[in-house]
């Protein structure tokens, strides 16, 4: 199963370009539901694969609600991208 979910997100990397890891995610609950992997299991499979390199790395950026609500949101993903080949 993880190599069909690699060529999966493989796919979509050559088709819409650099994704954060949010952006995987959000892919895979839309199409394939009650196959999705957790965001932990997807960024492990992500760093580990040789095909896929970070665009740019997480930031700790945190944004804050209004001021009347309490709360943070993270929006420090990782992005991804295939790697180029050099020859």
């Amino acid at each position: 199963m993880h190599k069909r979910r690699i060529s999966i997100i493989i796919e979509w990397l050559e088709e819409e370009g650099p994704l954060s890891t949010r952006e995987v995610y959000d892919l895979w609950l839309d199409r394939y539901p009650k196959k999705c992997p957790t965001m932990y299991e997807l960024a492990n499979m992500l760093s580990r694969t040789k095909l896929i390199e970070k665009h740019t790395f997480a930031t700790n950026e945190r944004t804050t609600f209004n001021n009347r609500s309490f709360g943070s949101k993270w929006t420090g993903h990782t992005v991804w991208r295939l790697k180029e080949e050099v020859l």
